[in-house]
């Protein structure tokens, strides 16, 4: 799978990509609740992530200890830049 191109926000921070995550997640095995778990944060924080509620584009420690739990490039689970041809 090719990393997905790093997204940015206004204030030139990456966003997570839910999509992205959960795909991740379930590649993994891993469900919501053990990724909670394993970076100490709430289930339901996860939720709001999965659900797009969250972006955490301000959150670079979170987003990294989320790519750390699933063992892959901070970039995976991070929103792609759509490009116009």
């Amino acid at each position: 799978m090719p990393l997905p191109k790093v997204a940015t926000t206004v204030t030139g921070m990456a966003a997570i990509d839910p999509e992205n995550l959960r795909l991740l997640m379930d590649r993994s095995g891993m469900t919501a609740a053990a990724l909670a778990a394993k970076i100490e944060i709430s289930p339901s924080y996860v939720s709001r992530i999965l659900s797009g509620e969250r972006r955490l584009d301000r959150k670079p420690v979170l987003r990294r200890r989320i790519a750390d739990a699933l063992k892959v490039p901070q970039s995976m689970i991070e929103a792609r830049d759509e490009v116009a041809a």
